[in-house]
């Protein structure tokens, strides 16, 4: 959320979709998956746009600005990809459950984590709302759905090609939304 407010939907969604880079080098390097001349020049390309899409905050405020920010956006950035490693890693584990048992259990942890903390953080009255209910249900419903289908495609896909066409897909999504200032 904090990168989002400081960074903007559009460069948060792209630095998100850019820690590829992390699960490809992982399945190439751990997994012994081949990697393309290609797909090592894109991961270059995709390190050099972690940069230039920081670019703007060393002219608008300095090194200092820079590194505030850089820092926000590295660490979502490290955070996606270690979240796509540990899918990855943990696939041979995964496959003895459905693909349906998989995201229920990760969103039911997550749940109970969450209303925990509102209820510990005296904020749990909001939690009776119809409309929080409502956006909980059409959330949930659609990270359960994409969930679902990511493991289904990581499972039929080599890593490298799945994590290639997965984020490439997304961004070049939502650039242009981004831009546009949709996002």
């Amino acid at each position: 959320g904090k990168a989002a407010r400081e960074l903007g939907m559009g460069l948060t969604g792209m630095l998100a979709k850019l820690s590829v880079i992390l699960p490809i080098t992982f399945a190439a390097v751990v997994l012994d998956n081949p990697i393309s001349l290609p797909q090592l020049a894109g991961i270059g390309l995709g390190i050099s746009a972690i940069f230039f899409v920081h670019v703007p905050y060393l002219r608008g405020g300095g090194w200092r600005h820079l590194l505030q920010h850089a820092g926000i956006g590295l660490l979502l950035w490290a955070g996606n990809g270690i979240i796509d490693i540990l899918f990855k890693a943990g696939q041979p584990m995964l496959s003895l459950l459905s693909p349906l048992q998989v995201p229920l259990f990760i969103m039911s942890v997550a749940g109970s984590i969450g209303l925990i903390l509102h209820f510990v953080g005296g904020k749990g009255a909001h939690l009776l709302s119809q409309q929080t209910w409502a956006a909980a249900l059409l959330l949930g419903s659609t990270n359960l759905f994409s969930i679902y289908c990511y493991l289904k495609a990581l499972a039929s896909l080599p890593a490298v090609q799945f994590f290639l066409w997965n984020n490439l897909g997304i961004v070049l999504l939502f650039a242009p939304l981004a831009k546009a200032g949709l996002m």
